[in-house]
């Protein structure tokens, strides 16, 4: 047969003695396609849907660029905002509201 077995009735060692030598090749195979792909292994080439190339590389670069911006503009927001709710505000009414007590001793807000 093609893939290296033979046809018709066979004794259970005779097969057994098959698969062990098919796998043996197998094994001597994929160490084989290892070392070529670690000497001579390429990158996919992706395409748009003109044709043209598209370099995968240089697209995750600038995705992690984009990606860091971001998320220091964020930081940047968030410290903005922490600083502006942390900052002593000053208020011309402060003390002076409902139930409070006046100079002249009134109480307002009622």
């Amino acid at each position: 047969m093609g893939d290296g077995t033979h046809a018709g009735l066979q004794s259970a060692s005779a097969v057994a003695k098959q698969f062990e030598k098919r796998k043996r090749e197998e094994a001597e195979l994929g160490r084989e396609n290892l070392v070529e792909g670690e000497e001579g292994g390429e990158e996919t080439v992706y395409r748009d849907a003109t044709g043209r190339r598209i370099d995968i590389s240089m697209r995750r670069q600038e995705a992690r660029k984009e990606m860091d911006e971001k998320l220091k503009k964020e930081r940047e927001e968030k410290e903005l905002q922490k600083a502006k709710y942390n900052s002593p505000k000053k208020s011309a009414s402060r003390g002076v509201g409902r139930g409070a007590i006046h100079a002249c001793g009134e109480e307002s807000g009622r």
